[in-house]
């Protein structure tokens, strides 16, 4: 069907060459030797064409015409038909997606795109391997595999298919992950980004917590604690993370920077917590790896039944050295690109909790895919700032005590919804608030 589209529209575009747009498509008066085919056009059936011509229909229509007296060929725009002006033709429109990685032709049809489905699976953004448990669905490598087109664009891993039904699948590897297919993409399981938050490393673009008193890593790195025994900041991303709790000598270690935008024009992960001080060793509790980064792109539609998590890992507790509580890591970030989506699930990138501080003190909790804040580790001494989620997307500060503060709340990270029309199906869980607009279709 597409080749004979593209045929018309050649054919289409060879008349208007040829005979010039005015006359082509009906613009000009006619003169006296054109009575006939006036009158022979009016005894034309309503359906049929009465003129070469490509018109918009309701919108999201595309109705193409060679020849007056023949069929009009019909095709639906799922991003909507767009008029023609003075540069292009009426045309069905094309998603521009956001993101930075992905371009409008990485969501055309291709005969060696397969259609996946996958459950219990993981996938590796920096090698592209593709794991169904123990059973290999895409071996490592570049190009295209079993189906699945593989490459890393700048720092984005970008997976391409016909179409996709996903069940419980782990994000690993370095890089965010963009998977794009021109049919529909459902996600029936849990979507896992947050990395494995047994330690410090951030999920698929994410960036890592502090250790040895250090900062976190990325753009929004909660402060690490240089001397004392103060709790680690936590980290920055949609808002600011909280502030790591101070003992009565010593400020407390500041919270990470936010940043990014709400368009999502780089898709980036979270960045991770602060480190804590210890008050008898060089070495402090470890901050909270940041959450990674997602973005699904369909040309049809996109139906999430299940959960997507981006969010960041909890700062580690004070009680080992003993000193105060490690920061939080920041939420990642979601981005999803279809001109219809449905979520009846879940989709969050909240931030971890900060680290309790002192002996018998807990790690702050790892984001979950709900609307509920992380909680920060509890402790007899200070307990660690909540990470940010909901409406309240900046991590909490941690608690100030004399010998052992906890560890700043991480900061919630960015979710954006884009659609033909600006509005979403049956929206489900979502933290923290997301930005939902029309896509940008040209």
């Amino acid at each position: 069907m597409f080749g004979t589209i593209r045929f018309v529209r050649r054919a289409v575009l060879g008349l208007i060459l040829v005979a010039g747009c005015r006359q082509v498509f009906g613009i000009d008066d006619p003169g006296a030797g054109d009575a006939g085919t006036i009158a022979a056009d009016a005894d034309v059936d309503a359906m049929t064409c009465t003129a070469a011509s490509l018109t918009c229909i309701a919108g999201s229509t595309l109705q193409t015409c060679t020849a007056p007296g023949v069929e009009p060929m019909l095709e639906h725009c799922g991003w909507g038909c767009v008029d023609g002006d003075a540069q292009r033709l009426p045309h069905c429109g094309a998603l521009q997606p956001h993101g930075g990685a992905l371009a409008a032709a990485d969501l055309q049809d291709m005969a060696a795109l397969a259609d996946v489905s996958a459950t219990n699976a993981t996938i590796n953004t920096s090698t592209g391997q593709i794991l169904v448990g123990a059973t290999t669905l895409r071996a490592a490598g570049l190009g295209v595999i079993a189906g699945i087109d593989y490459e890393v664009r700048g720092k984005v891993a970008v997976f391409r298919m016909r179409s996709a039904a996903l069940g419980d699948v782990a994000l690993t590897g370095a890089y965010p992950a963009a998977l794009a297919a021109n049919g529909g993409i459902t996600i029936t399981g849990a979507i896992d980004a947050r990395g494995s938050c047994t330690d410090r490393i951030g999920g698929p673009g994410g960036s890592n917590g502090g250790s040895s008193r250090s900062d976190g890593a990325g753009p929004g790195g909660g402060g690490g604690v240089t001397q004392g025994a103060d709790g680690g900041g936590g980290a920055g991303h949609v808002a600011t993370g909280g502030m790591g709790g101070a003992t009565i000598v010593l400020g407390g270690a500041p919270g990470g920077p936010a940043y990014g935008d709400a368009m999502i024009t780089a898709l980036v992960g979270g960045s991770g917590g602060g480190a804590a001080g210890s008050a008898t060793t060089a070495t402090g509790a470890r901050g909270g790896g940041g959450g990674g980064a997602v973005q699904l792109v369909s040309n049809t539609r996109l139906i999430i039944t299940g959960t997507i998590n981006a969010g960041g890992c909890g700062g580690e507790s004070g009680g080992g050295a003993p000193g105060g509580g490690g920061g939080g890591g920041a939420g990642g970030s979601v981005l999803l690109e279809a001109p219809t989506i449905t979520i009846a699930g879940a989709v969050a990138a909240n931030g971890g909790g900060g680290g309790g501080g002192g002996p018998g003190a807990f790690s702050g909790g790892n984001a979950t895919a709900d609307a509920v804040a992380a909680p920060g580790g509890t402790s007899g001494h200070g307990a660690g700032g909540d990470g940010g989620a909901l409406a309240h997307p900046a991590g909490n500060a941690g608690a100030m005590n004399s010998t052992y503060p906890g560890g700043g709340g991480g900061a919630a990270g960015w979710l954006r919804f884009e659609t033909v029309d600006g509005n979403v199906s049956a929206l489900g869980t979502t933290s923290p608030m997301p930005s939902i607009a029309p896509a940008n279709v040209q």
